[in-house]
């Protein structure tokens, strides 16, 4: 019981700590061990402008490292106008390992070429848009510390383009 209450303490403090150190607009999702931080260079872009998106994730649980299971790349990112654009990313099916150390954060970056897009840059048209960041692994704890199973926590943000 206590350790349980240990986790969520330092969960919730973790939590604390990023809210309060983020940019405006800046979305977390934290559960389970994970921290999961989606993020963009701005929240305001004029039209034709790069928009560049990326996703931190980090593992805070109570073991010292702790491996994934993942596709191509184990955080998936959508983009929509909530009306008639969405975007996402591609999720190959060769299956990757990747063993994650307590307190060592891992980027991913938005990569529009996975849509059959020839540049690797996001270019949207006006409009305000909903940014998603979902994980998209499983877990293998290498202990008792939880059962292993499939992750769906995800984070969005808003970002406006003129």
């Amino acid at each position: 019981m206590k350790k349980q209450a240990a986790t969520l303490f330092v969960t919730a403090l973790v939590i604390f700590i990023l809210a309060s150190c983020a940019p405006s607009g800046q979305g977390v999702y934290a559960a389970d061990g994970f921290v999961l931080t989606l993020l963009t260079d701005k929240e305001v872009y004029e039209a034709g402008e790069p928009v560049l998106i990326w996703a931190e994730l980090e593992y805070v649980g109570e073991g010292e490292w702790i491996l994934i299971h993942s596709t191509l790349q184990p955080i998936g990112f959508s983009v929509t106008d909530g009306v008639d654009y969405f975007w996402g990313t591609l999720h190959e099916t060769l299956a990757k390992n990747t063993r994650i150390e307590k307190g060592e954060v891992h980027r991913f970056y938005y990569d529009h070429r996975q849509m059959g897009r020839d540049q690797y840059e996001l270019i949207l048209p006006a409009g305000t848009y909903t940014v998603r960041a979902y994980e998209a692994f499983w877990v293998e704890f290498p202990s008792d510390a939880g059962d292993p199973g499939e992750r769906d926590g995800w984070c969005e943000k808003t970002i406006r383009v003129r």
